[in-house]
């Protein structure tokens, strides 16, 4: 709001362009950094911002699944691939499902959160009439399915990342965040 919508815009447009000179940087073999491309582009967070400002959407899944899961998805799996390893199916539905769960978790903080923790307008979203997991499942509805894919995400990563405890404890941290 300070600088405007134009100026907004060409920072989103800076902010993309140094992501894919960092991921060159990194030396990430050609088809990570593809991965990445369709993360952020048409096949997830630019297909998600476009169904979120649409009025008609109805898949509240799906648009989370692609705006915010994809780039977390993006977030776990190219470190695997910096380190050689192609990434396992299992990992990449571990990683979108967390993406779902900071979504569930983001959508109830804006309905009961503190707007001093959480540095923006507590209840924006319902104001916009967003489509929300709050508005398809309500407060507990979604505080029950948050608690239920924590769970579910903390005994995968046991399995899955045997040693980092970081990724373990990472889906109760989410549950649990405030801001």
């Amino acid at each position: 709001k300070k600088y405007g919508e134009a100026t907004a815009i060409l920072v989103g447009d800076l902010l993309h362009s140094a992501s894919f000179e960092l991921l060159a940087r990194a030396e990430l073999p050609p088809l990570a950094i593809c991965y990445f491309a369709r993360a952020i582009g048409a096949q997830g967070m630019v297909s998600g911002q476009f169904l979120d400002i649409q009025a008609e959407i109805t898949d509240v899944r799906k648009l989370h699944r692609l705006k915010t899961g994809r780039l977390i998805e993006a977030a776990l799996v190219l470190p695997q691939w910096a380190q050689g390893k192609f990434p396992p199916r299992r990992v990449v539905h571990w990683a979108r499902a967390l993406g779902l769960l900071f979504q569930i978790t983001d959508d109830l903080l804006d309905a009961t959160g503190d707007s001093g923790l959480l540095g923006k307008t507590a209840g924006k979203d319902a104001a916009q009439q967003k489509k929300t997991f709050v508005a398809l499942l309500g407060k507990e509805g979604a505080h029950s399915e948050a608690a239920r894919l924590a769970s579910q995400l903390q005994q995968e990563a046991e399995t899955l990342f045997p040693n980092s405890m970081l990724l373990q404890q990472l889906p109760q941290q989410l549950l649990n965040r405030k801001s």
